[in-house]
């Protein structure tokens, strides 16, 4: 009796487990049911991410689940592996399964969601002499390879064109049509992209697109809403036949050339032959291909390097469907230059044509981050709602994303003109205090973009304007805090000083972050009176708090004053003159023009500030962070502590006591970041469910 080959599945979704059971005699749709019915295999078991359908696909299939591959491997001698999981976890599953050496792995189409992800996964398979099998399953039944071998010999003569209809993702489902059509008639290529909409996979467009075959003729691929009903059917033109693909493959159907009885001089292809093919036991004539190739029986039917012909095709055509729509990105001030600029990439990389405009001080922040802004005041000197929509006419963008500014008005115009031609337009805070401001002009009522994304649900709680709805609310997190999180807080943390060890140090570095307060509110209100405090007042605290702690210590401090871009040069002057001076602080005010946000952050031991975003960006970067409102007589500033990040300072005796337990590292925070994650992503998949209807 033969040995057999034992099998694990990773994913115990539909495709691993659930899409039929072992009670189903004519149909074998999954790689459980597969498996147990193959006289060479046998199934080992299941793992998944999810603990409770590992389990309960075991209990279906009469086998075992495990808490993790490891656990798996370290278990049993495994030779297959079936990799079943959603489609962006397959590089990361395939990569891990490398380091257990398997006789051959088979995945889910498609083998990765990126051209970049499958080329190195093939070469490191290839490395490793894994062979892979990728499931396009109309490539294992027979009645297709029939077709093929019909085609091939000229049987209906040559291909004069086609057209065919699928749904939910060019990558995910469009892939079959790519593969099965390159199978059929040879070498395809992209001729031009007709539209696209994202109907499944906020990452996987559906594209209609014209294709070329070999012979230079053209198949029309037409996607159809996967939210109305899924089909799949290929519609074939030869010279002498038409063959039609139709229920999803279950069916084809051969349509041969014959004399019209009626009209005699005219030809019709008419219905010869409906073939019922073997599509319903895919899955078995994969792993029985597996079980071929490892008896030296046979070659794999689809393999990695075809499967990566398809998925350079997908993307290019998914590419393309974007290189024709047009994103205006622009922003007045510093932080909200923070929200648009990470977009900027991202964009540009899903292939969207992007023009990235600032103003002032956000053409100073793109520069800063490697990324050259147009400044849009070349374009017009005044900023009215008539230059702003004369502008926009002549970009002609399909989506207008920007800032939000609290003085200059060019962002509120642009939403008005951007609405006036029914361009769609979001506006992301770059905080969680001021709303109103920035949505305001005075006598002349308030200006809105279509949509608001904000930082999470704290702020949308806090958004409370006449004429704003929830519906033009959308919580998507901060873009730039997971530009500082994923793409540089690894570079930059191995250069930080350790801020979590600060007892014995002979020299500190403390950065104080002002903000425009005092400016901001001296037309209309004296800030001290109305808010209860200003930049000046709450830098006298700190400096009050510094020299009460470490009057008996020999350390020498530098106090840093980082201007904001809107102070006055000369504002602290006065103040720094009249501050009793002790010899071991020295006092140093910075310019913003001289030194980046980040080199501050990396040569400081503690932050200080009120409510600036650079002390979120400070405390993720993990320096020690004090957010100090002494004599506050207002509500609305205190949200570091709302959304759990760090508990302000509301009196001279805490901060006193908050600079002590400092020193003696006894302050510990954590942020939970739930609201952050994936913020650029929320952005623009929000942008493109817009997009895509219009």
């Amino acid at each position: 009796m033969n040995s057999r080959y034992n099998a694990l599945i990773i994913g115990a979704g539909r495709m691993g487990a659930f899409f039929d059971s072992p009670k189903d005699k004519s149909k074998i749709l999954t790689h459980a049911h597969a498996y147990t019915n193959h006289d060479g295999f046998n199934l080992v078991g299941f793992y998944d991410i999810n603990p409770t359908k590992a389990s309960n696909a075991a209990k279906r299939w009469g086998t075992k689940s495990f808490k993790s591959i490891a656990e798996a491997f370290h278990k049993n001698k495994i030779d297959i592996v079936s990799v079943a999981v959603p489609d962006q976890f397959h590089f990361s599953t395939l990569v891990e399964i490398i380091k257990y050496r398997p006789k051959i792995v088979f995945v889910e189409k498609p083998l990765t969601t990126s051209e970049f992800y499958t080329e190195k996964i093939v070469k490191l398979y290839k490395k490793f002499r894994i062979p892979l099998l990728v499931n396009y399953s109309r490539r294992f039944i027979p009645e297709f390879v029939k077709e093929k071998e019909r085609i091939k010999e000229g049987t209906y003569g040559k291909f004069v064109g086609g057209a065919g209809y699928y749904g939910k993702g060019v990558l995910h489902n469009g892939s079959h049509m790519i593969n099965i059509l390159r199978f059929l008639l040879g070498k395809i290529t992209l001729d031009s992209v007709i539209d696209s909409e994202p109907d499944y996979y906020e990452r996987d467009p559906s594209v209609s697109a014209i294709l070329r075959v070999n012979n230079n003729k053209k198949f029309f691929m037409h996607h159809v809403n996967s939210n109305l009903y899924t089909i799949f059917e290929i519609d074939l033109l030869f010279e002498r036949a038409r063959i039609r693909i139709v229920d999803s493959g279950f069916k084809i159907e051969r349509h041969l050339k014959k004399k019209n009885l009626i009209y005699p001089d005219y030809y019709n292809v008419v219905k010869d032959q409906e073939i019922d093919t073997s599509l319903g036991t895919s899955c078995y004539r994969a792993v029985d291909n597996i079980h071929n190739f490892l008896k030296g029986r046979a070659k794999l039917l689809c393999d990695g390097e075809e499967a990566l012909k398809d998925i350079k095709l997908c993307l290019s055509i998914s590419k393309k469907g974007r290189i024709n729509k047009k994103i205006l990105l622009f922003s007045h001030d510093p932080g909200g230059a923070n929200m648009i600029f990470p977009l900027a990439k991202p964009l540009r990389d899903r292939g969207y044509k992007v023009f990235l405009y600032g103003k002032k001080y956000s053409l100073v922040k793109y520069s800063e981050f490697g990324l050259r802004g147009l400044n849009i005041v070349h374009d017009f000197r005044k900023t009215t709602p008539e230059n702003l929509e004369v502008f926009l006419k002549k970009i002609a963008p399909n989506f207008v994303i920007t800032g939000t500014s609290g003085n200059d008005m060019t962002e509120r115009y642009m939403w008005q003109a951007a609405s006036k031609l029914n361009i769609p337009s979001f506006a992301i805070l770059d905080s969680w205090i001021n709303y109103e401001m920035r949505f305001s002009a005075n006598d002349s009522g308030y200006f809105f973009p279509s949509k608001i994304c904000v930082a999470d649900d704290t702020a949308k709680t806090k958004v409370c304007i006449d004429g704003l709805t929830d519906d033009m609310l959308l919580t998507t997190g901060n873009p730039y805090y997971e530009f500082v999180l994923k793409k540089n807080v690894q570079a930059i943390k191995r250069n930080l000083p350790d801020g979590r060890n600060l007892k014995n140090k002979d020299n500190l570095t403390i950065l104080f972050i002002s903000e425009p307060i005092s400016k901001f509110y001296k037309k209309s209100f004296n800030s001290e009176k109305y808010l209860g405090y200003t930049e000046k007042t709450i830098f006298k605290n700190i400096y009050s708090s510094i020299q009460k702690t470490f009057k008996k210590s020999d350390t020498k401090i530098k106090l840093l004053i980082k201007l904001h871009p809107k102070d006055d040069r000369s504002n602290f002057d006065n103040i720094i003159k009249k501050l009793n001076h002790n010899p071991k602080i020295t006092i140093c005010k910075i310019d913003e023009a001289k030194l980046s946000n980040w080199d501050l952050i990396n040569s400081s031991d503690i932050v200080c500030g009120m409510g600036s975003t650079l002390l979120v960006e400070a405390f993720l970067l993990g320096k020690p962070v004090l957010s100090v409102y002494i004599g506050l007589k207002k509500d609305y500033p205190s949200v570091f502590d709302k959304v759990g990040m760090m508990k302000s300072i509301h009196s001279q005796a805490a901060l006193d006591s908050r600079f002590c337990n400092l020193i003696e590292n006894k302050v510990t925070s954590k942020y939970n970041n739930e609201a952050i994650k994936k913020p650029i992503n929320q952005i623009i998949s929000n942008m493109e469910k817009i997009l895509w209807q219009n």
